[in-house]
């Protein structure tokens, strides 16, 4: 029964007119009255029509009971195919506004969620911005030019971590990786909040590439042994400069070893590099979302 009422209209319409001919075949067999019509194929056509229409014009009649069920059967199934074609109809217009309601509200779902992604990115670009600004004392010597990152920084270039900013703005007495720390934490919390918050919900890429991050820079963080060490000693030597010198002087691969010092920092310049490729895909993927 339930297939029945969930035909497309088109279906009901093909049944309504199959009735014709198969009516005028069955009235073929039965007794009418032609009145001043012949009979023959195209007699027993129109009074098909006009049983299934109930248009009734008396002109032909039945003559027999057999001819009178027969008209009778055909005008119901007519009435019933009518009214089912007309239902169909009726849900298919529903179904078409209902589809285009829905899609108006997923464009403005859509456009609320690039408006807030838009919004809450201006926030992470001041982040970006002042990570950048700090990863610069890490990646350019004290002696070279610190007006840019050094993308294509050496390990060896790290070895003034523990020296000023030269930042008008920042304390001289507190390390440039200390405020590369901050700002790095700053940078990864909100990050967190762009995911947390739903604001890059609509696009998972976005949300895996932001929380990938997130965990290797976790994972990668020295932050607690590496800001201890202008406290540290090595015997009578402060452990900070005796980093620094071995930073300097460092040679070969760049890489984790057993029980070496230097852990921290391979850490801390494997960090670097992975966000400076994370910025970039970043702002290639937010690119995208604006724009699309």
């Amino acid at each position: 029964m339930k297939r029945l009422f969930n035909r497309k209209a088109y279906v009901y319409a093909l049944c309504y007119l199959s009735l014709i001919p198969i009516f005028a075949l069955i009235f073929s067999l039965v007794d009418l009255n032609v009145g001043d019509h012949s009979k023959g194929v195209v007699t027993y056509i129109y009074f098909s029509v006009v049983s299934i229409t109930t248009l009734g014009y008396g002109d032909v009649l039945p003559n027999s009971s057999w001819a009178q069920i027969a008209a009778a059967s055909e005008s119901l199934l007519g009435i019933i195919l009518i009214g089912l074609f007309l239902n169909a109809l009726s849900i298919q217009h529903s179904q078409e506004i209902e589809q285009k309601e829905l899609k108006k509200q997923e464009k403005e779902n859509a456009w609320v969620a690039k408006e807030r992604f838009i919004s809450f990115e201006r926030l992470l670009l001041m982040r970006i911005q002042r990570y950048q600004e700090y990863s610069i004392p890490l990646t350019v010597p004290i002696s070279g030019d610190r007006s840019e990152i050094n993308r294509n920084f050496k390990f060896n270039d790290m070895k003034d971590l523990f020296k000023t900013t030269l930042r008008l703005t920042d304390n001289n007495f507190k390390p440039a990786v200390s405020y590369y720390f901050d700002s790095l934490f700053e940078f990864t919390r909100t990050l967190e909040d762009l995911v947390k918050l739903g604001y890059a919900s609509k696009w998972p890429e976005m949300e895996n590439l932001c929380l990938d991050f997130c965990q290797l820079s976790k994972s990668l963080d020295f932050s607690e042994s590496i800001l201890n060490q202008p406290n540290t000693r090595y015997g009578n030597k402060n452990a900070s400069e005796e980093d620094a010198k071995s930073l300097e002087n460092h040679t070969g691969k760049v890489e984790f070893l057993n029980s070496n010092g230097m852990n921290q920092y391979v850490a801390l310049y494997m960090l670097l590099n992975a966000s400076f490729k994370f910025i970039d895909q970043y702002k290639e993927h937010a690119s995208r979302i604006k724009n699309g």
